[in-house]
C-alpha cells in the first residue's frame, strides 16, 4: 500500500492544483472570489475549534482531511482569480474605448523581438490618457512596431506614449490550429495592436525591474562575448539558446531537426541545464565542508548563482522550476534533513503556483516536471534490467535508462501537444546529452576567460566545434529512414487513460497486486476502444473545409483518410502555409495522404471530378470565381451548392445568382476586407446566404 502519510505536501498540492485548474475551466469572474481567502480562514479556523471538542473521534478524522483539501480548492479559485487580469476592474479593456484608437502610456517589459516586417514589443500598459487627464490602468498587450531604426533601438524598461487600436487576439481560425489566443490569455495578454512610425513617442527610459534591466544586460555582454569568440551562424544560435536561453536566432530548420529526433528541450535553459551549473558549483564549494558555517555558506552561495542564471536565462517556467527544486534541495541539505523528491518537487511547485497559477497549463512546465518525476519514479525499476561493469557502458546505460524513463512519463502528454514521436530518441539522447553538458562546460570557459582574449578564443574554437558536431549529428540522426512518427492524434481523454494505464501498471510492478493490472488493462482497452472508433468515423468521413489563410485560397476535399487540397500556386508552393495550417488540419481529422490540384489544373476519378472552374465532390456542386475565369456574358445556366469568390474578382452578385443559383456563397481569404464587406451587404440585400471566411473563421462542412 501507499503511506500517503510520508507525502504530506503532496496531499496539499493536489487539491490547490485542482483548484486553479477549475478556474481555469470556468473562466468566469465570481465577484466573491475576494472574499473567500478571509472567508475560508474564518471558517478553518472555526472548524478547527469544533474538531478538537467534538470529533476528535480517530473515525472521524476523514472529515478534517476533507475540509482541509475543500479549504485548498478554494484557496487554488481564488488565487487564480486573483490573477486573471481580465476580471480586475483596472484593466485598461475596462477603462478605454478599445473599438476605437486611443493614446496609452506603456512600459516596454520584455526585450524587443525583431520580425521579418516589423519588430515584436511586449508592453504593460499604465495609463490612459484622455486629454489633460492620466487614468492609472493595468494590462499587457503583444504591440507590432513598424520595422525601422527608431522601432529596432526600442529596448526593455523604455516608456512609450503610443496612439493605437487594441484589438482581442483572434481564436485559431482553421481548424486543429495552435490555439494562440489561449495561449497568450494563460500569460494575462488579452490584446494586441499594431503601431505605425508616426503613432508613438518615447517618454523615458529604465522603467523596468533594476534586476531585470541588469540581468538583460549581463545576458547582452555574454552573447557579444559569444560573437567575438569564433561563433557565428547556427553554432551562435544554439550555443546562446543551450548556455544563455536567447532563442530568437534559433530559425525554423533548426526546430524542425531537433523536434524530429525528440531532443528539442536542449534548445531551452531548464532542469538538465540548471542541473550542470548546479554540479560544477557544488564541486568547487569542496573546501566549505571544513569551514565552521560551511554548510550555509555554501548554500547561500549556490542559491545566489542558481538564481542569478535563472535571471539572465529569462526565468523561462522551466528554469523556475528547476531552480526551485534545487533552492528546497539545498535548503533541506543545509538544515541536515532527509528530503523526499516528491515532496521538494511539491513544494516548488506549490511555490511557483502560488506566484503565477498559470504555470499549470505551461507546455514546458508540465512537460519538465513529468520528465523530473518520471526519472525519479521509473529510472530505478528500469536501472534493475542491467547492470554494466565498465565505465563507458555503465554512462551509456544511464543516458538509456534515464531516456527511456523520462520519455514514459511525458509521452501521453507529448502525443497530445505535439502529434508525433520519435522513433530514435535514445540514439539522440545518448549523443545529445553527453554534447551538450560538455558545451554548458566550455560555454561558461568563453564567458568567464573573456578578460583573456586568447584562452577565450581557444575555448569558443572548441565550444564552435562542439555545437556543429552536435548539429550535424541531430542531422544525420534526423535523416534516418522512419526517424519521426507524425500525424498522431489523440484526445484529452484518450491522454487521461493512457496515464491511468501508466500509473496502474507502476502500482502493479511495485505493489505486486494482480487487481492493478487488470484494472490497467480494462483502461487500456477503453483507450483501444475509443481509438478504434475514432478511426472507423474518420474512415468515413467526407469534408469540405475551406481554409482563412491570409491572401490564399486552400481547400480541402476529404474523402475518408485521403484529400484532395486544392488552391492557387502561391500556397500550394508555400511549404510554411501547409506545414502551419493545413498539416495541422489534416493532423486533427486524421488524414494520411493528400493530393495537390491547382486551381487552373484539371483532374477526374471516380469522387472528385474537376474541370476548369468546376468541381464536383460525391453530390456536391462547386463553382470557383475569380479575376480570371469569370465571364458575364456566360449565359449557360448550372446550379451548384456552393459558389466560391476569390482575389476580389469582380462580379455582380445578382447576376451569379442567376446564372448559379448556388444554395450558398463562399468569400474566401484571399479576398480583402473591404471587398468582403461589399459583397456581405449586397448578400443581405438580396437574401443570398453567405459565409465570409475572413470574418468568421475556415468553413468545415460534412457531406
Amino acid at each position: 500500500m501507499i503511506q500517503w502519510n510520508k507525502f504530506p505536501i503532496v496531499r496539499l498540492f493536489l487539491p490547490f492544483a485542482i483548484g486553479i485548474v477549475i478556474a481555469i475551466l470556468i473562466d468566469y469572474n465570481f465577484q466573491l472570489s475576494y472574499f473567500l481567502f478571509p472567508g475560508i480562514f474564518l471558517f478553518f479556523t472555526f472548524f478547527v475549534y469544533l474538531y478538537e471538542k467534538f470529533f476528535s473521534d480517530y473515525k472521524l478524522r476523514w472529515i478534517f482531511g476533507a475540509c482541509i483539501n475543500l479549504c485548498l480548492i478554494l484557496y487554488g479559485f481564488h488565487f487564480t482569480q486573483v490573477n486573471t487580469e481580465k476580471f480586475s476592474p483596472q484593466h485598461f479593456s475596462k477603462i478605454a474605448n478599445i473599438d476605437s484608437s486611443c493614446f496609452a502610456i506603456a512600459n516596454i517589459t520584455e526585450p524587443v523581438v525583431e520580425k521579418e516586417n516589423s519588430n515584436k514589443v511586449c508592453l504593460e500598459i499604465t495609463n490612459i490618457v484622455n486629454g489633460e487627464n492620466r487614468i492609472p490602468v493595468m494590462g499587457n498587450v503583444i504591440a507590432y512596431f513598424s520595422k525601422n531604426n527608431n522601432s529596432s533601438l526600442l529596448k526593455y524598461g523604455d516608456q512609450l506614449l503610443i496612439d493605437t487600436k487594441f484589438t482581442e487576439v483572434k481564436k485559431p481560425q482553421n481548424p486543429g490550429e495552435f490555439n494562440y489566443k489561449q495561449y497568450l490569455e494563460f500569460k494575462s495578454v488579452y490584446h494586441q495592436a499594431y503601431v505605425d512610425n508616426q503613432s508613438w513617442l518615447k517618454l523615458d527610459s529604465n522603467k523596468g525591474s533594476f534586476i531585470k534591466t541588469k540581468a538583460i544586460g549581463i545576458r547582452n555582454y555574454f552573447l557579444e562575448v559569444f560573437k567575438k569568440n569564433n561563433l557565428d551562424g547556427k553554432e551562435f544560435a544554439v550555443s546562446a539558446a543551450i548556455i544563455l536561453g536567447y532563442t530568437d536566432k534559433i530559425d525554423a530548420e533548426i526546430l524542425k531537426d531537433y523536434s524530429s529526433v525528440g531532443v528539442i528541450h536542449i534548445l531551452s535553459v531548464s532542469g538538465l541545464h540548471v542541473g550542470v551549473i548546479f554540479l560544477i558549483l557544488n564541486q568547487l564549494l569542496f573546501f566549505t565542508k571544513r569551514m565552521k558555517h560551511g554548510k550555509i555558506i555554501k548554500a547561500i552561495v549556490l542559491l545566489s548563482f542558481m538564481w542569478f542564471y535563472a535571471t539572465i536565462t529569462g526565468l523561462s517556467p522551466a528554469v523556475l522550476r528547476a531552480s526551485a527544486m534545487f533552492t528546497f534541495i539545498v535548503l533541506g541539505n543545509s538544515l541536515n534533513r532527509n528530503v523526499n523528491i516528491y515532496n521538494t518537487l511539491a513544494a516548488s511547485m506549490f511555490f511557483l503556483l502560488v506566484i503565477n497559477p498559470f504555470f499549470l497549463v505551461d507546455v514546458g512546465f508540465q512537460l519538465s516536471y513529468l520528465a523530473v518525476i518520471g526519472i525519479v519514479t521509473f529510472h530505478p525499476l528500469i536501472d534493475e534490467f542491467y547492470k554494466p561493469r565498465n565505465w563507458v557502458t555503465k554512462n551509456i546505460w544511464a543516458i538509456i535508462s534515464v531516456s527511456i524513463a523520462a520519455q514514459i512519463s511525458t509521452l501521453p502528454l507529448t502525443l497530445f501537444y505535439f502529434h508525433q514521436f520519435p522513433n530514435y530518441f535514445i540514439i539522440s539522447n545518448i549523443v545529445v546529452i553527453p554534447l551538450s553538458n560538455l558545451a554548458i562546460y566550455v560555454g561558461m570557459v568563453v564567458l568567464f576567460a573573456s578578460p583573456f582574449p586568447v584562452i577565450a578564443s581557444f575555448a569558443g574554437e572548441i565550444l564552435s566545434f562542439l555545437i556543429h558536431f552536435l548539429n550535424s549529428s541531430i542531422k544525420v540522426i534526423e535523416g534516418f529512414p522512419y526517424a519521426l512518427i507524425s500525424g498522431i492524434h489523440i484526445s484529452l481523454i484518450e491522454m487521461i487513460l493512457l496515464y491511468v494505464f501508466i500509473i496502474l501498471m507502476l502500482l502493479f510492478v511495485v505493489v505486486r497486486k494482480g487487481n492493478y493490472l487488470k484494472y490497467s488493462m480494462l483502461f487500456f482497452l477503453i483507450f483501444l476502444s475509443i481509438s478504434f472508433i475514432d478511426n472507423i468515423e474518420h474512415s468515413s468521413q467526407r469534408k469540405i473545409i475551406v481554409y482563412n489563410i491570409k491572401k490564399a485560397t486552400a481547400i480541402d476535399f476529404i474523402d475518408g483518410k485521403n484529400t484532395y487540397l486544392y488552391g492557387d500556386s502561391s500556397f500550394l508552393n508555400n511549404s510554411r502555409h501547409s506545414d502551419f495550417y493545413v498539416k495541422a488540419s489534416h493532423t486533427n481529422f486524421d488524414v494520411k495522404s493528400s493530393e495537390k490540384i491547382n486551381m487552373n489544373g484539371d483532374l477526374i476519378n471516380e469522387n472528385f471530378y474537376k474541370k476548369s472552374n468546376f468541381v464536383q465532390f460525391f453530390n456536391k456542386r462547386i463553382a470557383f470565381i475569380n479575376k480570371l475565369n469569370f465571364n458575364k456574358d456566360n449565359n449557360n445556366r448550372l446550379e451548384v451548392d456552393y459558389l466560391v469568390i476569390s482575389d476580389n474578382a469582380k462580379i455582380n452578385l445578382k447576376e451569379l445568382k442567376n446564372l448559379y443559383n448556388p444554395k450558398m456563397i463562399i468569400f474566401d481569404s484571399s479576398n480583402s476586407i473591404w471587398k468582403t464587406e461589399k459583397w456581405i451587404k449586397e448578400c443581405e440585400e438580396i437574401h443570398l446566404q453567405f459565409y465570409s471566411v475572413l470574418k468568421s473563421g475556415a468553413l468545415v462542412l460534412d457531406i
